[in-house]
């Protein structure tokens, strides 16, 4: 059973096997119907007692198992929105502990309950019942949201016009490695829906699978595979073993034709996750030895100055020096650099001398984007009002990462894109 750790101190287990969670069902209804039984021995007449210990029993064992097997973690909502929640998330465990068996209620039922948004650039599904999101999308192409010198990409990008987009050039699927998210960032919207615990290997193929199989396209130039729609992948070790055993041949299995498969691990670099270092040196070794550099590797940085990132990370993520104490233990890269991603507007900090004294620039390239414009980044005051069409937002960073010698991408999404909520820190479960 895996240990996801919260405050630094508190472990939070994720849900155990379906088997040691129906005996304990079972052993919880017996135990509560015959203490039940026993204490309204005396006055409850014989036909009434053991329908009262019954329901009893089902009461207290949807109660005790939900405490037990699921971490709830959610903000004050309203009290419509409280029961709505609650009526879901029992509903599902009821439906699993007792219905199942007599109903016959499959893996396939469940999977029916995915609902779907339709994007100006691909869908969005959610699982209410499974707790996760993800997302397909296609992409603009790289001369169109993109800056990039150092790969012949020059012209700035004053705002990103919306197009159709080709799924068979570049098809990108974003998944949920956890069930909402423990992390608490104030620009995301994930850590509102609570924390669930991981997604296991047959969450994360069942997201892979239903996004190839709902869609007609059965070759793709390359396959983009982010572990970044909910949750902090380091803290799921199934990322690792479903991206090193388990994800090209399923993307085969399901008729897709990838030329290329690159899947990517985005983290924010959680302070209490003393596995942290051996994970991600883990993941070098599945980019660099098994996939021959096509992996990626995402630290998110936001900020140089430590204040700004306590803000931003809730307190959560280790110190800009801690984390490049961790950056220099890491292999050189095969293929692509390591990416220090900058989500910002214009009251960031980026030193780029600072930058330049804690990392190694033939080691990692910067990548620039902004904040986008989630509900928690407007209720936290983030400046996200003109990141679109005003280049100079992200000039006045990247300038002096060039003049450092500095590689550095500028990744601009369009309006729709953000008004969509494809974009990182968006959760649709959390509302629905």
């Amino acid at each position: 059973m895996s240990h996801i750790y919260e405050n630094d101190t508190k472990p939070i287990l994720s849900d155990p096997p379906y088997l040691l969670q129906f005996i304990l069902s079972v052993v919880l209804s017996v135990l509560c119907g015959v203490t039940i039984m026993f204490m309204w021995n005396w006055f409850v007449v014989l036909l009434g007692l053991p329908m009262i210990g019954l329901v009893q029993a089902l009461g207290l064992d949807t109660l005790i198992t939900f405490i037990v097997t699921t971490r709830v973690n959610t903000p004050p909502r309203s009290i419509l929105g409280s029961l709505d929640h609650c009526y879901h998330l029992c509903a599902s465990h009821i439906v699993r502990r007792v219905a199942a068996p007599f109903l016959h209620v499959t893996q396939e039922d469940v999977i029916m309950d995915t609902q779907m948004v339709l994007t100006h650039t691909g869908k969005i599904y959610f699982n209410r019942s499974l707790g996760l999101e993800f997302l397909t999308v296609g992409d603009y192409g790289k001369e169109n949201n993109i800056k990039a010198d150092f790969l012949g990409l020059t012209k700035k990008i004053e705002g990103v016009q919306h197009h159709d987009v080709d799924l068979m050039d570049k098809w990108v699927a974003t998944i949920s490695s956890q069930k909402g998210c423990p992390m608490k960032c104030t620009f995301c919207d994930v850590h509102k829906y609570g924390f669930f615990g991981n997604a296991s290997l047959p969450d994360l193929e069942y997201q892979i699978r239903y996004i190839i199989e709902h869609e007609d396209v059965r070759f793709t130039n390359r396959f983009n595979v982010h572990y970044a729609r909910m949750g902090e992948p380091t803290w799921n070790p199934a990322v690792l073993d479903f991206t090193e055993s388990r994800l090209d041949d399923l993307v085969k299995e399901c008729g897709l034709h990838a030329v290329t498969i690159h899947p990517v691990v985005s983290t924010m670099m959680p302070r209490s996750n003393n596995d942290l270092s051996s994970y991600l040196k883990h993941w070098c070794e599945i980019k660099n030895t098994q996939r021959h550099g096509e992996a990626g590797l995402q630290l998110s940085i936001n900020s140089t100055s430590d204040d700004q990132r306590e803000a931003q990370f809730a307190g959560k993520s280790l110190s800009l020096r801690e984390i490049a104490n961790i950056a220099s233990d890491l292999p050189m890269p095969v293929g692509r650099k390591y990416t220090l991603n900058f989500a910002v507007t214009e009251a960031t900090i980026l030193d780029a001398k600072v930058l330049d004294s804690l990392f190694d620039r033939d080691k990692f390239i910067v990548k620039i984007t902004p904040i986008h414009q989630t509900k928690a980044a407007l209720e936290h005051n983030y400046d996200i009002t003109t990141s679109y069409d005003d280049y100079s937002v992200y000039d006045k960073f990247e300038q002096p990462l060039l003049d450092l010698g500095w590689d550095v991408i500028v990744f601009v999404p369009s309006k729709e894109e953000d008004s969509d909520r494809i974009t990182c820190g968006n959760a649709l479960i959390s509302e629905v």
